[in-house]
C-alpha cells in the first residue's frame, strides 16, 4: 500500500468508526479504536457489494472510489461457488462491532473465532486483546492463507488455523469466548466442551443471532439478540449450495393438491426465524408472479416439498410431495408462535443441553419448552 493511499484511508477508518458509534453499534472505546486503526482495505483486495439501488457492484485496490467502498457500513462479498453463491465475505460493520460488544471481552481473556474468512475479525480482536489472544478457524485453505498474509500485512499475528470450525480448536481449549462468523442449525457439541463454565458465545443460529452462557454442566443458555442471515456452515471446501433454480426444479413435478386457509403471519419475520430453527434444512424460494405470490419448501435431505399459492379469499392452494408433509409443519409453527402471543424474535431464549438438545422458551412465559427437532 502506498503511503498516499495509507493517508487516504486513515480518515475513512476514523469516520466509519465514529458512524458505528454514533448509531450505537459501538459502545466502548476499546472497540472503537480498533474500528480506527485496522486497516480494512488489507482484507479485502477486491469484492463486490450490493449498491443502494439493488445492483450488485465489483471493486479491486486501485479503482476509482476503492477505499470509500471499504469502508461504507456494508457487506463485501470476497468469495463464490461455482453457482456464483457467495461462501465468504467480510461482513458488514455494524453487525461486526455489535458482536463484539456484546462479546464482552476484556484483557487476559482467549477468544476462539470459528469463521477467520478475510481475516479482518480476527485482526479486530486481535488489536483489542493481543495475539496471543486469538484463535481462528476456517475450513477452506485458501482463505486460511489469504487471512494470514492479510493479517501479517496489518500488522497482526494471531493464530489461524485450517480445519472445520464445527470442531473448534481443541489444542487452546478452554476458551472464554466464541465467536462465530457462519450461521449454525444447532450448537456443535465441539464448541459447548471448548468454552469455559461462565463464558459466553456469540452465535447465529438459524436466521437468530444469539448470545449464550456455558453452563457449569457443559450446556449453555441465553437469549436472542436480533435477527441475523450469516454464510452456513459449510463441512468441506468445494462444495456447490443449491441455487434457487435447483429448488424450483426440484419442486416442480406433480404432487397431492389441497386447499386450505392461508395461516396468518407465514410472512412474519419473527415466523421466517423460528421456521430456521424448527425445520433446518428446509429451502424457501418465493415467486414473485403476476396473480399472486407463490412459496416453494424444499428438504433435500428427504426429498419432501410443498408449493402454496395464496388466494384473493384468504384461501391457499397446496401442492405437496414427500414423506414430510412440510405445509402442516409450517402452519403448526404459525400456530405455536401465535399461541405465545405473536412475540419478536427477541423474546425467546434457547437453552443447550450438554447432549445437544435445543429448547426454546418465551421469556417471562409460563408455557412448556419448545424442543427442537
Amino acid at each position: 500500500m502506498t503511503t498516499t493511499a495509507t493517508e487516504t484511508a486513515e480518515p475513512l477508518r476514523r469516520q466509519l468508526a465514529d458512524h458505528l458509534r454514533d448509531t450505537g453499534a459501538l459502545v466502548s472505546d476499546m472497540w472503537h479504536s480498533a474500528f480506527a486503526e485496522v486497516p480494512r482495505e488489507e482484507f479485502v483486495p477486491q469484492f463486490t457489494y450490493r449498491k443502494a439501488d439493488g445492483s450488485q457492484s465489483s471493486c479491486q485496490a486501485g479503482d476509482d472510489g476503492y477505499l470509500e467502498a471499504v469502508y461504507q457500513d456494508a457487506s463485501l462479498i470476497t468469495q463464490t461457488d461455482a453457482q456464483g453463491t457467495a461462501t465468504s465475505s467480510s461482513s458488514q460493520p455494524s453487525l461486526m462491532a455489535r458482536m463484539l460488544e456484546v462479546l464482552q471481552v476484556t484483557s487476559g481473556m482467549s477468544v476462539l473465532e470459528v469463521g477467520a474468512g478475510t481475516g479482518y475479525n480476527a485482526a479486530l480482536l486481535a488489536h483489542a486483546l493481543g495475539d496471543a489472544a486469538v484463535v481462528s478457524v476456517d475450513i477452506d485453505p485458501e482463505l486460511v492463507a489469504g487471512a494470514r498474509q492479510a493479517l501479517e500485512a496489518a500488522g497482526y499475528r494471531p493464530a489461524v488455523v485450517c480445519g472445520n470450525g464445527a470442531h473448534g480448536h481443541p489444542e487452546r481449549a478452554p476458551y472464554d469466548r466464541l465467536i462465530a462468523t457462519f450461521g449454525v442449525p444447532r450448537l456443535p457439541g465441539a464448541w459447548l466442551d471448548q468454552v469455559r463454565p461462565g463464558g459466553v458465545m456469540v452465535v447465529n443460529v438459524g436466521l437468530g443471532l444469539a448470545r449464550l452462557h456455558a453452563g457449569e454442566d457443559g450446556g449453555a443458555a441465553g437469549r436472542f439478540l436480533d435477527y441475523s442471515a450469516f454464510m452456513p456452515i459449510r463441512s468441506e471446501t468445494g462444495s456447490v449450495a443449491a441455487t434457487a433454480g435447483d429448488v424450483l426444479q426440484e419442486t416442480s413435478g406433480g404432487g397431492d393438491r389441497h386447499e386450505t386457509w392461508w395461516p396468518h403471519g407465514l410472512e412474519a419475520r419473527p415466523v421466517v426465524a423460528l421456521r430456521s430453527l424448527t425445520m433446518p434444512g428446509v429451502r424457501e424460494v418465493t415467486l414473485h408472479l403476476d396473480d399472486g405470490d407463490e412459496y416453494v419448501f424444499l428438504d433435500r435431505a428427504s426429498g419432501s416439498w410443498a408449493r402454496a399459492r395464496r388466494r384473493g379469499d384468504g384461501q391457499a392452494v397446496v401442492v405437496e410431495s414427500g414423506p414430510r408433509r412440510l405445509w402442516g409443519e409450517l402452519v403448526a409453527v404459525v400456530d405455536l408462535w401465535t399461541s405465545h402471543g405473536r412475540p419478536e424474535l427477541t423474546s425467546y431464549e434457547l437453552a443447550v443441553t450438554p447432549d445437544g438438545r435445543h429448547t426454546l422458551t418465551v421469556a417471562g412465559s409460563e408455557g412448556e419448552d419448545w424442543l427442537l427437532p
